[in-house]
């Protein structure tokens, strides 16, 4: 419970000393947008759930297309989100965009409603008061809630399905953590990083399943649009690699960024005032590219050979996830909230556990100062946490096999008469 009411702390302090920053620029200081939010760009408010609608309507979703009257918004868009997600969104686009927004926001809050009130309850804080609290903190005052609501981006409904499917692995509900985890993947494909603990557990069955409802998801949804598989799928793939230039292009991509790439990047522009060529900057994402997946070999290899707590294991996965890719934005710095939920729970009494809570509670936190232009000290500070909580993990002690710690239970139960224990 301690725990739990110190990341409440964190979190409603973080999020008010931000406040007071945006209103002393804004009211003091009479600065407007980047200083008075810590939030994206008030005109791009929901866009980009409105772009995924919009790119839904037609069952066309990797054809580019001409977007006007959409201030502040690009003027040309194209899908970046896998087959299933424009399936699910197309119901909405029967509704009004507001109401179909609407509907979007509340799944995402009621999930997360219902995610504080089971961690409420299992720690014996339901009382209307505690649970109220905790709900406005954590949902309301939590920073990448708000971002991810802000911009009604997918992460809303992909994180829940991600959450769903860690939880139900923990608790050994395979089957349900993998048809979870692989609806999650068929909207956005990282999270099938999720499946390597299940994978070290050698629970084969379980990782064949997860990836076969993405593929089969994928492939079916993909028979709703126009034109064939094989050409829907030439035009996803055309469609990504265009995003992904669009983000090198004045800077588009270390707005509100997380990942090691953009964070190199705003030091670069920080340091020397200007914005760097694109020529120059796509042999640098090539070089970056080799580094995530040598970086990312290499985690794995740790996490498969190092005797890992699960929760530690999410955490570095999540980690991973977080930072290694370009492009990676604020709405990630959720799933945080993952191995946040096993400290809190954790019944340990361990003190050490308060560091982590420390340093991922100080990650979701908003960071309202900019830099320069609308890049605030978020794109510097946020990768240097998560990368600080990494490393906190690969220095702590390993903890000891399974049988080792049933020896040592064993040994205390019966030394307790000379207060004695003996490793076998």
């Amino acid at each position: 419970m301690r725990n739990f009411i110190l990341l409440r702390r964190i979190v409603l302090v973080g999020f008010l000393v931000n406040v007071a920053l945006s209103l002393f620029y804004s009211l003091v200081l009479d600065k407007v947008y980047p200083f008075d939010t810590f939030l994206f760009r008030p005109l791009d408010r929901f866009q980009d759930f409105y772009t995924a609608l919009r790119s839904t309507i037609e069952l066309d979703p990797y054809r580019v297309r001409e977007v006007v009257d959409v201030p502040g918004h690009a003027g040309i868009e194209v899908s970046n989100y896998f087959p299933l997600t424009h399936v699910l969104l197309y119901p909405f686009t029967q509704l009004d965009s507001a109401v179909a927004l609407g509907i979007f926001l509340f799944s995402f809050a009621a999930s997360m409603g219902f995610a504080v009130w089971k961690i409420c309850s299992k720690l014996g804080l339901d009382t209307y008061a505690q649970l109220g609290f905790s709900m406005l903190v954590l949902i309301f005052f939590n920073y990448p809630v708000l971002f991810a609501g802000d911009r009604g981006n997918l992460e809303c409904w992909v994180f829940p399905l991600c959450a769903g499917g860690i939880y139900a692995f923990s608790n050994e509900k395979w089957k349900r953590g993998a048809f979870l985890i692989g609806v999650a993947a068929a909207i956005k494909a990282f999270p099938l990083l999720f499946l390597f603990p299940v994978f070290r557990q050698r629970r084969y069955r379980t990782v064949v399943f997860s990836v076969a409802t993405f593929i089969v998801l994928t492939l079916v949804s993909l028979t709703f649009f126009k034109g064939t598989i094989s050409s829907n799928l030439e035009s996803m793939r055309v469609a990504f690699t265009s995003f992904n230039e669009f983000l090198l292009a004045g800077g588009n991509g270390i707005t509100h960024s997380i990942n090691l790439f953009s964070m190199a990047y705003t030091s670069v522009i920080f340091w020397e005032q200007d914005l760097t060529p694109v020529s120059v900057l796509q042999p640098w994402r090539d070089a970056y590219q080799i580094f995530v997946l040598i970086t990312l070999a290499s985690l794995l290899v740790y996490i498969w050979r190092a005797r890992l707590e699960a929760w530690k294991q999410w955490a570095l996965l999540i980690a991973a996830a977080q930072i290694l890719p370009f492009p990676s934005f604020d709405y990630r710095l959720i799933y945080t909230l993952i191995p946040l939920t096993f400290l809190v729970l954790d019944q340990s009494g361990d003190r050490r556990l308060r560091k982590y809570i420390w340093i991922m509670g100080l990650t979701i936190v908003p960071k309202v100062v900019p830099l320069f232009g609308d890049v605030r000290t978020g794109v510097i500070l946020n990768p240097l946490l998560i990368l600080a909580g990494v490393v906190m993990i690969i220095l702590d002690p390993p903890a000891p096999p399974v049988e080792v710690a049933r020896s040592v239970h064993r040994q205390k139960s019966r030394g307790r008469g000379t207060g004695k224990a003996k490793l076998s």
